[in-house]
């Protein structure tokens, strides 16, 4: 009865030696899958421009707008429209760098400008305000803007993926103002790492 025991003992002794090991495999396995990710992050690396400064920022995203903000639409209306997304970082905040391409716009002496706060909206349900500090651009068609992000804000976009963004864009021309309250989508992009890696 004692060596039945004993033996007992001994196989689940080394049952869970195995265990520990096939798990540390694991687990070595999945960090160095997850470094291999964060160097391919690091080498798409880029930088943005922000008056007479450069700051080192992850690759763009390009998020699909919901609808053509100042072209026809409805059902059968292609549009292509997106917003590029970038992320950039200024010591030990992050900066949230947007861009609208206006090339679309054939008004004389007429611009498209980013207007008021944002909203992005992270996978997890969690939503990050950014309030306008008029940070913005209109240069070559191209208009673009810059919000600030916190510390803290920065470990979330760490963790999790953008999912949309909520913004506002006016069009301004020498007849009238017109508003845009829009919508950008993330198409699939894993926008986390790319911060994991511009922020480790």
């Amino acid at each position: 009865m004692k060596n039945k025991i004993l033996y007992l003992f001994l196989f689940f002794f080394i049952l869970r030696i195995v265990a520990q090991d096939e798990k540390s495999t694991f687990l070595d396995e999945f960090k160095n899958k997850l470094n291999r990710i964060i160097e391919k992050e690091t080498e798409n690396q880029g930088r943005i421009y922000v008056n007479e400064n450069s700051y080192k920022s992850t690759r763009t995203f390009n998020f699909k707008l919901n609808s053509n903000p100042f072209g026809p639409s409805g059902q059968g209306i292609y549009n292509d429209k997106e917003l590029k997304v970038i992320i950039a970082k200024k010591d030990n905040i992050g900066l949230l760098y947007l861009e609208y391409d206006d090339s679309d716009n054939y008004v004389y002496d007429s611009n498209t400008l980013f207007k008021g706060n944002i909203l992005i909206r992270l996978e997890n349900g969690k939503t990050i305000k950014c309030i306008d500090r008029n940070i913005k651009g209109y240069s070559d068609k191209q208009s673009t803007a810059v919000y600030h992000l916190s510390v803290k804000e920065i470990e979330q976009l760490k963790l999790y993926n953008i999912s949309s963004i909520n913004f506002t864009l006016v069009r301004r021309d020498y007849l009238d103002d017109v508003n845009r309250n829009l919508n950008a989508e993330n198409q699939n992009d894993i926008t986390h790492f790319s911060v994991k890696a511009l922020f480790r």
